[in-house]
């Protein structure tokens, strides 16, 4: 946390300047959180679609062949 702390060496209101910056370092943790959480449903969800697209291709060809 002592980082945080840097910026409002000189502020006049150093309290209330490092709730600022801990109020956006949070912020900008929880868009990554969702950044990260999005990414990963949207490859868990490409990963299920290619697995059953394997599955139907396969489903396809024993009934061509049939």
């Amino acid at each position: 946390m002592w980082l945080l702390q840097i910026p409002c060496q000189k502020h006049p209101q150093k309290q209330k300047c490092q709730n600022k910056i801990f109020a956006f370092c949070q912020i900008i943790i929880s868009g990554l959180k969702i950044i990260f959480i999005s990414c990963y449903n949207i490859l868990r969800l490409l990963g299920s679609i290619a697995h059953n697209g394997k599955g139907l291709l396969k489903y396809g060809e024993s009934a061509y062949k049939g």
